[in-house]
């Protein structure tokens, strides 16, 4: 089983909010089987400054596997998206890869649909509403296969 190192990245502070995106790039037992883990601090004040984050860029054509959400509290939702596009600029008209919407805070999917994503893709995660403030925290864990 080869790994490789943790990258742990603030991508935008602010006295409001601070996003973490803490990628742990693992292979599993699952043959090609690899994972993005990030958390988003204060998504309310995140979606006040945009309503996309971005993720990713696909280096190589991906196969997105499996969507893992779970808020700090079970109260409240988020209505999201994971989405791709050809370019940073483009993100509003993303293509959907699946909804990241939470039930009871959490959701956990391995039935994605549209998961394919070509190279050269930017993926992002899309709020479709203002998460409630009362949401502290967002974490995600997406799971992909190279395909090329």
């Amino acid at each position: 089983m080869r790994s490789r190192p943790q990258i742990k990245t603030p991508i935008a502070t602010d006295m409001l909010f601070l996003i973490i995106v803490e990628l742990l790039f693992t292979q599993s037992s699952d043959i090609g089987k690899e994972a993005g883990i990030f958390t988003i601090i204060n998504p309310n004040a995140v979606f006040a400054q945009d309503d996309h984050v971005f993720i990713a860029h696909a280096h190589g054509a991906i196969e997105i596997l499996e969507i893992h959400v779970e808020l700090d509290t079970a109260a409240n939702q988020i209505d999201a998206d994971l989405i791709h596009t050809p370019n940073f600029i483009a993100t509003p008209a993303g293509t959907i890869i699946n909804s990241m919407d939470t039930t009871a805070g959490t959701l956990e999917t391995s039935t994605i649909t549209s998961p394919d994503v070509a190279d050269g893709k930017h993926i992002s995660m899309r709020f479709n509403t203002e998460p409630s403030a009362s949401i502290g925290q967002c974490h995600v864990t997406i799971f992909w296969r190279n395909t090329d």
